[in-house]
Order: C-alpha cells, then sequence, then structure tokens
C-alpha cells in the first residue's frame, strides 16, 4: 500500500473507533459492575467506602473519585445524566488508549505497513474494547494507564547510555506515575508494575554496557512505586489491614481447588476441572450457542472452558449476555457472531503465533519485545489465575487481558510479517470482512440499546 493511502487508513479507522465509542456511551445505560454506586457514595457521605459499604466498594478508588469531582464540578446530580457523563470520561480514556497507542506504533515504524494498519485496527474496532469503553467502570482508565506506563517503559528500554540522561530520567519518571496510577485504578495494574521490572532485569543481565543504569532504574522502580501504592490513601491498604487483615481484599469468596479431570461444579459454574477448564477449546459450542447461559447448574459447554470463554467475549460484544439490557439470546444474532468466530480464528492464531515465536527468541537472547512478551503474559496468567481460583465464569473475562494492548500489534504484527505475499493479500482481505462484521455487532447492540431508551 502506498504510505498516502495508509496514513488515510489509519485516520479512517480511529475516526470510526471514536464514533463508535461516542455513540454506544450515549445510549447505554448500564455496566458490568455497578462503579457509579461507589462514585455517587463518595459524593454524598463525603467520606471514601469500605468493602462493607457496596459491590465495588472493595476497589481502589482513583477511578471514583475522579467521577465524584466531575459531577461535583459540572453539577452533575441526576442519576441518568451520571451514567452517560460516566459513559463519555471511559470513551473518552478509550479513544486517549487509541491515540496512545497509534503514536506508540509510529515510533516503531508500524504505521508504514499494511500488516501493521491491520494490527491497529483489530484493536481499534475490537467489540469488546468499545464495549468497555462505553461502560461506567474502572476498566479504561486501568487500560489507559497502563498503555501509557508501557509506552514510557520501553522508550526507557530504548534509550542508549549515550542518550541524554534527562530523557531517560523522564521517561522513567512517567512509567513510575502512569503505573501508580494504574495500580490506583484496579488492583490488576500490579502486573503492569511486575512486566516492567523483569524488562528491566532481563535488560540488565542481557547488556553489559548498560547493566548499572539499568539495575539503578530497576531498583528504584522497586522502591518508588509500590511505595506510593501503598501510601495512597486512595487504595486504603493500611485501613484495609486493620479491618479485614489484608491490604488487597475481593467481593466474591474463593472456591475450592477444582481437580485434574473430575468436574466439581461451584456456585456460578465456570471451571469445573483443569482438563475441562484449561485444556479445550470448544469451538463447536460456541459456533452452536454463541452467548452465555445465565443457568447456574445448567452451563452450556464452552462455559466452563477457560480459553473459549476468553475467546468468544474478546470477539463479540454481544456474547456475555450482561448487562441485563445488553442480553442477546435472540437466534436471529447468532449467524454474525458465528461469522465473527470463524474469521476471527486467523488473526488469533497469528497473535498466538507471535506470542511463542517472541518466546522462543527471548530464550536465545533477544529481548528487545521482552516487556510486551511478559506483560501479555502476566496479564493472561493473571485471568488463568483468578479463574483457578474463584472458579465463577463472569470472571473469565477476556477485558482484563486488555491493559496489555500494546502487547498486540508487537505480537501480531511481527507473526503476519512472515507470511508470503499472496498470504498477506489474502489476510487483508478477509481481515477487511472481520472489521466490517466488528462494527456490525457494535451497531446491533447500540440499536438495542437506544430503542428501550
Amino acid at each position: 500500500m502506498a504510505p498516502r493511502l495508509l496514513r488515510i487508513l489509519f485516520l479512517l479507522t480511529f475516526l470510526l473507533a471514536t464514533a463508535l465509542r461516542l455513540g454506544l456511551s450515549l445510549v447505554n445505560r448500564e455496566a458490568n459492575d455497578p462503579h457509579l454506586e461507589v462514585a455517587q457514595i463518595i459524593l454524598q457521605n463525603n467520606r471514601l467506602p469500605t468493602r462493607d459499604d457496596c459491590w465495588e466498594c472493595f476497589q481502589p478508588k482513583l477511578y471514583h473519585i475522579i467521577l465524584a469531582k466531575l459531577f461535583q464540578a459540572g453539577q452533575i446530580n441526576r442519576p441518568a445524566a451520571q451514567i452517560v457523563a460516566a459513559n463519555l470520561f471511559s470513551a473518552a480514556a478509550g479513544v486517549l488508549t487509541l491515540a496512545a497507542l497509534w503514536r506508540w506504533m509510529a515510533q516503531l515504524g508500524l504505521t508504514s505497513r499494511p500488516t501493521g494498519w491491520l494490527a491497529f485496527t483489530l484493536a481499534a474496532l475490537n467489540p469488546k474494547l468499545i464495549g468497555i469503553n462505553a461502560q461506567a467502570t474502572n476498566d479504561s482508565l486501568l487500560i489507559l494507564f497502563s498503555t501509557l506506563a508501557l509506552h514510557q517503559a520501553w522508550n526507557l528500554l530504548q534509550a542508549p547510555k549515550n542518550s541524554p540522561a534527562s530523557r531517560s530520567r523522564v521517561s522513567f519518571g512517567l512509567a513510575c506515575l502512569f503505573t501508580f496510577l494504574a495500580a490506583s485504578t484496579k488492583t490488576n495494574g500490579w502486573v503492569t508494575f511486575t512486566a516492567i521490572l523483569l524488562a528491566l532485569l532481563i535488560r540488565a543481565l542481557r547488556d553489559p554496557a548498560n547493566r548499572l543504569r539499568l539495575e539503578t532504574y530497576a531498583l528504584a522502580w522497586l522502591l518508588i512505586v509500590p511505595a506510593a501504592v501503598s501510601l495512597n490513601p486512595l487504595n486504603q491498604y493500611f485501613s484495609n489491614v486493620q479491618k479485614y487483615g489484608t491490604p488487597l481484599v475481593t467481593n466474591i469468596n474463593r472456591a475450592a481447588p477444582p481437580a485434574l479431570f473430575e468436574p466439581t461444579p461451584t456456585n456460578k459454574p465456570g471451571l469445573l476441572s483443569i482438563q475441562d477448564g484449561f485444556f479445550t477449546f470448544k469451538l463447536s459450542s460456541l459456533l452452536a450457542t454463541p452467548y452465555i447461559n445465565p443457568e447456574p447448574q445448567q452451563p452450556l459447554p464452552h462455559r466452563t472452558s477457560f480459553w473459549t470463554q476468553l475467546y468468544g467475549r474478546a470477539h463479540s460484544v454481544n456474547f456475555d449476555n450482561w448487562p441485563a439490557t445488553w442480553r442477546s439470546d435472540n437466534p436471529a444474532g447468532f449467524p454474525l457472531r458465528r461469522a465473527i468466530y470463524l474469521l476471527a480464528l486467523l488473526p488469533t492464531g497469528l497473535l498466538l503465533a507471535g506470542t511463542v515465536r517472541e518466546s522462543a527468541r527471548l530464550l536465545r537472547g533477544a529481548d528487545e519485545n521482552a516487556l510486551f512478551l511478559l506483560v501479555w503474559l502476566g496479564y493472561l496468567s493473571f485471568v488463568a489465575l483468578y479463574a483457578w481460583i474463584y472458579r465463577e465464569y463472569p470472571v473469565m473475562k477476556a477485558i482484563f487481558l486488555y491493559p496489555a494492548l500494546p502487547a498486540f500489534p508487537v505480537l501480531f504484527h511481527n507473526a503476519a510479517q512472515k507470511l508470503p505475499g499472496r498470504a498477506i493479500q489474502l489476510l487483508i482481505a478477509l481481515s477487511i470482512l472481520l472489521f466490517a462484521l466488528y462494527v456490525t455487532d457494535v451497531l446491533t447492540l447500540a440499536m438495542r440499546l437506544a430503542a428501550i431508551l
């Protein structure tokens, strides 16, 4: 493709992705979880709630305090208006995330290649990402801060020894700031912290010329970020220890560990056994009934498969059947989702191929993409651990992977660029069709929601 055409395609993708986020935000009135309630408690009582006050009150409070201050400054008092304002705040965070991703990809030189545009569009038009960017939850803000933190950490890792020290210090300071904000928005922001720390240590081991500089940054990182996050009163770590005996609390109880092979149902059956949960991909069940059924003791086969759940949730905003007004188990919508799931096998396969390729390269000593590989595997491991501990299908969320968003274009592009020319042409053609279906998936939801306003 000509460079001018690629620039136009990037811009059109960005504008379309922005319009979808804004449009869905305006017609949506529900969220996966009631985060708005936390902000309302802060507004009404002028205090930080604790876990016992509401369902989401166990969360770090940065997102909620920002919402409360916005409502107060804008004199937004009606609940309906607060919902729309909070949705638009998430949409703005989503748009800023895409802008940051676009800029970072330009630094990498990916915006000059057709596979780079495919990688960006797969992220920008991903239905699940659009869906969460239109909800009043803390996920969009976490994804933004994690993306910014990874960008600055990448800048730090790329800085050679003879580059201005001030540039490295700025990148380090910004990486600390954005990681602090990420962990103060949602607890799983600690995964981003850990990935950056490991990337610094790996580079220090493999770059003797810059070892002292990198080890110094790693030590400073290990001291500064945890101290700042722990001391932040919005995270309530000390009060949680005093009241609950632990700094980190949740709103659900642990389940008994799953057996290796024998199914052992839980309250909301998700992970029935290790074999069924982690060693299956139930595509035929997903295609037959492309949604999640909420009946506690009658789970569809693919509801208990970890990988099928992540795949189904990631590629359709209509798969989850939640929130309540988003429910769509009408068979009329099944052909669209089935087509998406078949077409999405190719980019998902390339993402996995890129993961294997970069893992092998890292083991051989090539660590230029270690940061992105580590953060992707880190968040994937986090979701798997969450599923193993709690074993309920609602915790197997694809959105828990999206703080690793900058990793996706790298891993996808590094695999896609190895394809022969004709295969890349076929990939582009099939991807354009997938993008059209992604947009249709989001628009069908938006039209359903608009009809019930």
